[in-house]
């Protein structure tokens, strides 16, 4: 019990130099390979239905593509500035404006999609804290590795941030009823791979179609604990913020939460499994691509490193 109440005791957080490059490194491959939505049809100018920033900034500019040719490397060469540390309030924020922009602008056509939400809010968190400081040194080009720790810490806290309100947001909408609604989620099952079906026209066989909806169908008091342990997971995402330990171990618990649903239901969260591997598991440490953890010195690390 004593071993247990250890483990789950909070305890500051900090990373070093080289998790805290690494970090940065990968973040910038997720945001510019995945997270940005680079190709969008030019029918998407017209902005039908303004969704979020859409509503308070014209964003239609960036369906054009004349302009992603330009605006690709602009945002290229700022994250390659941003992974060496260099004035990252600066060079983030084209990456933030058109991560933004065009997440809007996505989600202004009449439906809402969510995949790259959590990486856009890692990233704002981000530009927040590298802003945060310059302002209060006066100096927008120098940042000390204080400040890159803490972008972490914050980049953690946004992605718990993002499960609990997931959690949260479907147990308000079913009225608390949303794990015992869980066999709904055979037809979600169905459509979720038939979808490939109006787009190639092959009918899509094998396991994922037959099998696992007839599955939560007849077992769906197993299906209850299968998707329910999922939900009790997003809740819990605050966890991520308790210490080292069991931040990387909840972030696993998380990630193969996500490879479970990809795998039955091909809902597939890349951005979310890549920002689990990158901030909470920490995916550099772990392949030995940093020099020695800065797990055991955290503790000793004073609190204000983790506030913003």
């Amino acid at each position: 019990m004593n071993k247990l109440r250890d483990f789950l005791r909070v305890r500051p957080m900090a990373w070093n130099a080289d998790e805290t490059f690494v970090m940065r490194f990968l973040f910038s491959l997720v945001l510019y390979f995945m997270a940005i939505h680079w190709e969008l049809s030019p029918s998407y100018a017209a902005v039908p239905k303004p969704n979020g920033f859409a509503k308070i900034f014209p964003v239609g500019w960036m369906a054009d593509p004349s302009l992603i040719g330009f605006l690709k490397p602009v945002v290229g060469l700022g994250l390659a500035a941003y992974t060496l540390g260099l004035a990252p309030v600066i060079t983030l924020f084209p990456a933030l404006l058109i991560g933004v922009g065009t997440g809007a602008l996505r989600n202004s056509q009449g439906d809402i999609s969510h995949h790259s939400q959590l990486a856009i809010m890692v990233l704002l968190a981000q530009w927040v804290v590298y802003a945060t400081h310059a302002v209060r040194t006066r100096s927008w080009t120098k940042t000390d590795e204080a400040t890159h720790s803490r972008a972490v810490w914050w980049s953690i806290m946004m992605i718990g941030a993002g499960y609990v309100a997931s959690g949260i947001v479907k147990l308000h909408a079913t009225h608390g009823m949303w794990i015992h609604r869980v066999p709904v989620l055979a037809v979600q099952s169905i459509k979720a791979n038939l979808s490939q079906y109006y787009s190639t026209l092959v009918q899509p066989e094998g396991f994922k179609v037959t099998v696992v909806p007839d599955l939560i169908v007849k077992f769906p008091n197993l299906a209850r604990l299968f998707f329910g342990s999922g939900l009790v997971l997003e809740i819990l995402g605050f966890m991520l913020l308790l210490n080292r330990p069991v931040c990387r171990w909840f972030g696993l618990a998380l990630l193969i939460m996500h490879v479970g649903i990809a795998f039955l239901m091909e809902i597939e969260f890349w951005n979310h499994i890549w920002l689990l591997l990158i901030f909470c598991i920490n995916i550099g440490d772990w392949l030995g691509l940093t020099k020695a953890s800065a797990a055991g010195r955290s503790a000793k690390r004073k609190p204000r490193l983790n506030k913003a």
